[in-house]
């Protein structure tokens, strides 16, 4: 599922909806390895832990939609 939202990133301002993955498990279990993987395979990927509100606002910008794919730890 991960090898094909990395794909996705990179067509996801072609489209108007996207979904979700919620990866959940113990402690040690891959899930930050996921999502580093992502980081920097995917595109344009905004990886940051704990970020407030006025993080995501400047980053996600007013041009357009899709612009940046958020993996949130």
């Amino acid at each position: 599922m991960l090898s094909g939202d990395t794909i996705w990133s990179h067509f996801q301002d072609k489209f108007a909806m996207t979904h979700f993955d919620i990866i959940v498990g113990d402690n040690d279990s891959g899930k930050n390895s996921a999502l580093l993987v992502f980081r920097y395979l995917g595109y344009r990927v905004f990886y940051v832990t704990s970020a407030s509100a006025a993080n995501y606002y400047t980053v996600l910008g007013n041009i357009e939609e899709g612009q940046v794919t958020i993996p949130e730890t």
